[in-house]
């Protein structure tokens, strides 16, 4: 941020004989003082930029090109900030004494990055800062500001005019220590000050971020305003920025974990082969007499291919126009809802497959849905021989079970487990511990799903993902784009299974 204060600045001769001060004195920024600025109104709190760190430079016109000296003493009194600056001996210091005797450059200007601001309706408050330099400039408006004193030497003069502003030691030591402030007192311009840098940088992420929501910032604003843009949205660019987002993945919980097997290419049906009938083997009641005897019986379970896919018919002016390519936008969307898709029908093969079903009259009850638990695993073990491996369930009924807790208070499934929990889950991931089984969770699920069985052998998926494919069509300069796959499943033993319910 820069400020420019209008201010006199009145010159006095050295005596012919001492070195030439080059100095001039004054108010920098007042404390609490509105000023109008480019930007908007702007005030600087008590204290807001330090006297102690790094000199100032002193310049021109906030050019740090045209260095004409430096502010060698800052002083914080209530009312300001107080400053003396030495002018160097140099051409460029010269030409700045010159056209500031004659009363061209007669305003000094602050240039301070501001660290912390603060905003009093439309009037940005400047809390703290880093003064950086200080420049001679021609206009400027703060009328609070006064020049208590300036003392320089002509550059160039000639010994008449040394004569003409001779003074004794004693009397421009009264001057110095007891100023003349009638005749120093500051004169203002009528022109704002200028602010040529925002308060607060500006950042490019900002500016975007902002134009991009339509929430603007006053200081977004005011670069607005400044540029000459507020007004002609017809020429601003509109920036994209970042990856195209998509709420969609891909992921397949429950077909991950069942996986999927090859299928037979030719025919739209195919058989699963299982046996329905076995062999039987008894006790020999005496020597010669019949074994006992059943036959193998080896049957089909039918297995129907499903096709899905999507299509799209795009122009060649969008594929060629667009960042980022249309066509992989698509194809990445297509093979994203195709997954999507292939894990709803999976998982509602499953939960129509089962036809065994146990009740559970209150899932807030931790102990009745334990005791479920390991009724269905009898259940299960009395119709294959084997005892089961997972729980595949629905997010809500996932969040029930997190919510169970026994007749003690305590949860079922804690956070963090004592000794004596049955496992432990937190709402940041699906994966449950405990129990021996391995719980799977997929939005997928038909609300209220919780299956608890073996799926090894008993279940199976069959895929044949063919992926994209593009179809050029001249006549309408357009492209055709599609996603397909192959999916069926197979239940081969449903009293792999049990679902528990709610009473009907």
């Amino acid at each position: 941020m820069k400020l420019e204060l209008k201010q006199t600045i009145a010159v006095e001769a050295a005596e012919g004989d001492a070195p030439p001060k080059r100095r001039i004195m004054g108010i920098a920024v007042p404390w609490n003082v509105p000023a109008s600025a480019s930007t908007g109104p702007v005030k600087f709190l008590e204290n807001s930029i330090s006297a102690e760190g790094p000199a100032p430079k002193l310049i021109r016109d906030h050019d740090l090109g045209q260095p004409i000296g430096i502010v060698d003493e800052r002083v914080s009194t209530a009312e300001g900030m107080l400053f003396s600056a030495k002018i160097s001996a140099t051409s460029a210091g010269d030409e700045a004494l010159t056209l500031a005797l004659d009363g061209v450059l007669d305003s000094v200007s602050v240039g301070v990055e501001v660290d912390e601001f603060d905003y009093e309706g439309e009037t940005l408050v400047v809390k703290s800062g880093r003064w950086r330099e200080l420049s001679l400039v021609p206009f400027g408006a703060f009328p609070e500001a006064k020049v208590t004193q300036v003392a320089a030497s002509e550059p160039s003069a000639s010994p008449e005019e040394e004569e003409e502003t001779e003074e004794t030691d004693s009397q421009e030591e009264e001057k110095t220590m007891n100023p003349d402030t009638s005749a120093v007192e500051a004169t203002f311009s009528t022109a704002p000050i200028m602010i040529a840098a925002t308060p607060k940088k500006v950042t490019a992420a900002e500016y975007i971020s902002q134009i991009a929501s339509g929430n603007i910032s006053p200081s977004v604003r005011a670069v607005l305003d400044e540029m000459g843009l507020g007004d002609t949205p017809g020429i601003l660019p509109e920036p994209l920025i970042g990856e195209v987002y998509s709420a969609l993945n891909d992921r397949r919980p429950f077909v991950s974990t069942i996986g999927t097997l090859a299928m037979p290419r030719a025919s739209e049906t195919f058989y699963r082969r299982k046996i329905t009938q076995h062999t039987e083997v008894g006790l020999q009641a005496a020597e010669f007499d019949e074994l006992a005897s059943q036959k193998l019986t080896i049957s089909r379970v039918q297995v129907d291919k499903k096709t899905y896919g999507g299509a799209l018919l795009i122009s060649e002016q969008e594929i060629d126009w667009t960042d980022p390519a249309a066509v992989n936008l698509v194809l990445q969307d297509m093979g994203r809802v195709y997954a999507k898709k292939t894990e709803e029908v999976a998982c509602a093969a499953l939960v129509t497959g089962v036809t065994e079903e146990d009740e559970i009259a209150d899932w807030t009850d931790g102990d009745e849905i334990l005791d479920a638990l390991f009724d269905a695993s009898a259940t299960i073990n009395g119709e294959i021989d084997e005892l089961p491996t997972h729980v595949f369930l629905s997010p809500d009924r996932w969040a029930t079970i997190g919510k169970a807790k026994t007749a003690a208070g305590d949860r079922i499934f804690p956070a963090v487990g004592p000794s004596n929990a049955a496992g432990t889950m937190n709402p940041s991931t699906f994966v449950v511990a405990g129990l021996g089984l391995t719980f799977v969770v997929s939005g997928k699920f038909a609300a209220e799903t919780f299956i608890i069985g073996n799926p090894s052998g008993t279940f199976e998926l069959y895929e044949q993902n063919k992926g994209a494919i593009r179809v050029e069509r001249p006549s309408t300069l357009a492209v055709e784009l599609a996603y397909r796959g192959y999916f069926a499943s197979a239940m081969l033993e449903a009293g792999a299974f049990v679902k528990l319910v709610s009473p009907a």
